[in-house]
C-alpha cells in the first residue's frame, strides 16, 4: 500500500509539473492572441474550433495609507454605503468601483487611479 502510495505521489508530482508548463504555453498563447486582437482592433475573432473574446477590465485595490483609507471610508459613509462595504474583498470592491464607473463617477476619495487589463475567454464553437 506504501509502495503504491509513493508511485501515485510520483506520478502525480510529474503530471503537475507537465501541467504548469501547459499552463505556461496557454498564457503565452493567450497574451500574443491579446496583441494581435488589439493591434487588428477587433474584440473576438471565430476560429474553426472556437470562438476568442476580448473584454477589458478596470481593477482597483483598497487604500494602503491611513489618509487615503479615511478618505475613502468618508466617501463611503456619505454615499449611505459603508456598512455593505466595510468588510470589502476585492471583488465586491471592483464591482462596486464598475458602477460607480458607469455612472460617471470617475474620481473617488481614497482609492488610486483603477489599472486597466484585458482578459481573453475562449468559447468552444
Amino acid at each position: 500500500m506504501t509502495n503504491e502510495l509513493f508511485r501515485l505521489r510520483q506520478e502525480k508530482q510529474a503530471k503537475d509539473a507537465e501541467l504548469k508548463a501547459i499552463s505556461g504555453e496557454i498564457q503565452d498563447l493567450e497574451y500574443k492572441v491579446l496583441n494581435v486582437l488589439e493591434a487588428a482592433e477587433m474584440t473576438r475573432f471565430d476560429g474553426d474550433y472556437c470562438t476568442v473574446i476580448k473584454t477589458d477590465h478596470l481593477s482597483v485595490s483598497m487604500p494602503k495609507d491611513e489618509n487615503n483609507r479615511k478618505a475613502f471610508f468618508d466617501y463611503l459613509k456619505e454615499k449611505n454605503i459603508f456598512d455593505s462595504l466595510i468588510t470589502v474583498n476585492s471583488q465586491t470592491l471592483n464591482a462596486w468601483y464598475r458602477q460607480e464607473d458607469e455612472a460617471g463617477n470617475y474620481s473617488i476619495p481614497g482609492l488610486g487611479e483603477p489599472k486597466s487589463y484585458s482578459k481573453l475567454s475562449v468559447r468552444k464553437k
